[in-house]
């Protein structure tokens, strides 16, 4: 055990209970000498988990801060939503994948595998960019229009499978009637041979964060299935966006 890392902590649990404190008051409820602690607030300051005011008093960071609502924001999407999944995944027999919005990527963070001898590697913590794939791109084609120019403006489009778009007023285009459909079907745009059948899922500020996917191999699935199939992604998303306290429609 790294004991210079279990007194760090000891140091920033005293914010669990306080908001604000002083040198002083940290240096009294932690029992550490003025110097060391002094050295770990510096610490923490610089990595963003500590920030001082003009007073020179300490509270949580924006980076902590950050960490704690994404943790918290996993753990419950996956509670909120695994009881859709599971009956997603009785109705179709198809992997059921659960993607979480992480700056310019999309992470699987829950996933259901379909019994098909063919697996499509949905693993958990599987990241993509926001370009390519149905999970991805649906929560691309839903971000605010000015974050969505500052990405496509900032990036370079990779060819990371046969129909991955490579051209961004192309994906402009496409993303515009994902938009309207609230669905996106791929073929073949992260892996070859695979598709997947994605639709957001939104909260409270009508935000979308996250994407429930119907995935497998392109073979799987036939023209006659599809529209049903879009009903059931698309109802499933908005059973899990309700309880996010989504007030709209799709």
């Amino acid at each position: 055990m790294n004991v210079t890392i279990v007194r760090a902590m000891d140091i920033l649990d005293l914010f669990i209970v306080h908001p604000k404190l002083s040198l002083t008051e940290i240096i009294q409820l932690s029992g550490r000498p003025k110097t060391s602690t002094l050295r770990i607030l510096q610490s923490f300051e610089t990595i963003g988990f500590l920030e001082r005011d003009n007073n020179g008093d300490y509270s949580l960071g924006l980076k902590i801060l950050q960490l704690g609502h994404l943790v918290s924001e996993r753990l419950d999407i996956n509670q909120i939503a695994m009881p859709t999944m599971e009956e997603l995944y009785q109705k179709t027999g198809k992997t059921i994948m659960l993607s979480l919005l992480q700056g310019d990527k999309v992470i699987t963070v829950a996933s259901l595998e379909t019994e098909h001898p063919i697996k499509i590697g949905s693993s958990i913590g599987r990241q993509t960019p926001l370009y390519a794939g149905s999970p991805a791109r649906i929560i691309l084609a839903f971000q605010p229009e000015k974050k969505q120019i500052a990405y496509l403006d900032s990036i370079s489009l990779q060819k990371l499978a046969s129909n991955t778009i490579t051209d961004k007023d192309k994906l402009r285009e496409v993303l515009k009637n994902n938009v309207k459909d609230k669905y996106v079907l791929s073929h073949s745009e992260v892996n070859d041979h695979t598709t997947g059948l994605s639709a957001p899922i939104f909260n409270h500020k009508n935000e979308a964060f996250a994407a429930i996917t119907i995935a497998g191999i392109t073979a799987d699935f036939t023209e006659k299935e599809i529209p049903k199939l879009i009903e059931e992604v698309q109802a499933a998303a908005f059973a899990i966006s309700s309880k996010f306290g989504y007030h709209g429609t799709f």
